[in-house]
């Protein structure tokens, strides 16, 4: 419930914080769990990569926990981006092979500008054609392998 005196304020800058205790959310979580809420059951985490390279004009080098170590071309990341918009994009080209591509605002190659973590799930690519909204997850990352769908 709100006090009265916080709910008649007329001043846009004031904000109504309500705090809420989850119990059991800070507790010590197994060593392969991670609890999110009191409201999500238990949700295995994937272990982070050993090694990340970033080659700025080649792509990115992934070096397991298992020891294997995985090569993503940019242009396969680029095309394979978790985004919102890369999969809507991915989806129509599988509906229709025949769909106009929308323009790149930038004509040289495909670069990566930076890398960064995004909690301890996942990374965040900045390319050179200016998209940096996808999130690349451990597990999409292994998903995404460009060798596994190789054949012959």
């Amino acid at each position: 419930a709100v006090p009265p005196s916080l709910s008649t304020s007329r001043s846009p800058a004031v904000a109504l914080v309500e705090v809420v205790f989850i119990p059991r959310f800070y507790a010590r979580p197994g060593p392969d769990t991670v609890d999110v809420s009191a409201y999500h059951p238990r949700m295995p985490v994937d272990p982070p990569p050993r090694h990340l390279h970033l080659d700025r004009a080649e792509g990115l080098t992934v070096e397991w926990p298992d020891g294997s170590s995985v090569f993503y071309p940019l242009a396969w990341l680029r095309r394979m981006s978790p985004s919102a918009d890369a999969r809507e994009l991915r989806d129509e080209l599988d509906r229709n092979p025949l769909a106009v591509l929308p323009a790149g605002g930038d004509t040289g190659p495909l670069r990566a500008e930076a890398i960064e973590p995004v909690g301890n799930y996942a990374i965040r690519i900045r390319f050179s054609d200016g998209h940096a909204s996808g999130i690349y997850s451990w597990r999409y990352l292994r998903s995404i392998d460009p060798g596994r769908n190789e054949s012959t």
